[in-house]
């Protein structure tokens, strides 16, 4: 959606078609969260059926930087963004989801972890015990990233439990589905630790492919965004891959997202419908 008036049309109609769950993207300056969350209340009303979850992302959400004054624009990010959880956190079946954006770490104010360890000494001053929901957020994780960068990440997500601020883990969406079981048995192993508080709800990313969406990626790759030759150039393989995601999504006990870039009308929903049905008729056969 690119106005409130857009969001509003595309809740009434997913709101029509009985979806119950919606997350909420933050993807320019322009976009007020505390807006967009008046918008989805005003639609949804405040039903126990109903649950929202408001992206924040930090680079969207800052002032400008002044020469000789980056400390207390760091903290201006922050009390920014403490006021929106606030006002996320007393309005019921809603959550935070808070990602740092897209930005190079040279040009953040503050990034993610940062926030979050500002935020869980926050929590000490209201005497918040660790187990509260109260002020804690989902935190993004990419399952498919390889190498130095697969290590930078994982650190990254281990920092960020550290905080004890974490409610929920959001995954990337990606094509290997080898490197999604990994990150999966790895994040499991993270619940040894006695130092790292891993949450029990953890959502996993789908994208329903279309022509235009693997179009779209092949012209204007997303950053962040692991996908295969294969998938960005055979809708058939794109299918099965999402299928074979969605039933490893199921196993392992992790909620589905969709993300629906690209679609346009009920036809669209209807056909991502089909395909998660027709995920259960499959068996997987991953390389070991």
């Amino acid at each position: 959606f690119s106005s409130k008036a857009e969001l509003r049309a595309v809740i009434r109609t997913l709101k029509e078609n009985q979806v119950k769950h919606f997350n909420i993207t933050n993807k320019s300056k322009t976009e007020s969260v505390q807006e967009h969350l008046k918008v989805c209340i005003d639609e949804l009303g405040i039903e126990p059926s109903v649950s929202l979850c408001m992206h924040y992302a930090l680079e969207h959400n800052r002032p400008k930087i002044q020469r000789g004054k980056r400390e207390s624009a760091q903290s201006e990010t922050f009390e920014r963004f403490f006021s929106t959880l606030t006002q996320i956190t007393q309005t019921p079946n809603t959550e935070m989801l808070l990602v740092s954006g897209t930005t190079s770490n040279s040009t953040r104010l503050l990034d993610s972890i940062a926030c979050l360890e500002r935020l869980s000494a926050k929590k000490a001053e209201y005497k918040v015990g660790p187990t509260d929901d109260v002020f804690k957020v989902g935190v993004a994780f990419n399952p498919y990233l390889t190498g130095d960068t697969q290590l930078i990440e994982r650190d990254r997500l281990i920092r960020k439990l550290k905080s004890n601020c974490v409610r929920s883990i959001w995954l990337q969406f990606g094509s290997d589905l080898s490197l999604l079981e990994e990150s999966i048995e790895w994040m499991n192993s993270l619940r040894n630790s006695v130092q790292i508080q891993v949450p029990d709800r953890i959502i996993g990313s789908l994208f329903i492919p279309t022509k235009s969406l693997l179009s779209s990626l092949r012209f204007r790759p997303w950053r962040g965004l692991c996908l295969s030759s294969e998938f960005l150039t055979n809708l058939e393989t794109a299918q099965e891959i999402v299928q074979k995601m969605a039933l490893i999504y199921s196993q392992a006990g992790i909620e589905l997202l969709l993300e629906a870039p690209g679609f346009q009308n009920v036809q669209h929903l209807s056909y991502a419908q089909k395909i998660l049905n027709d995920s259960h008729q499959i068996q997987l056969n991953l390389p070991t």
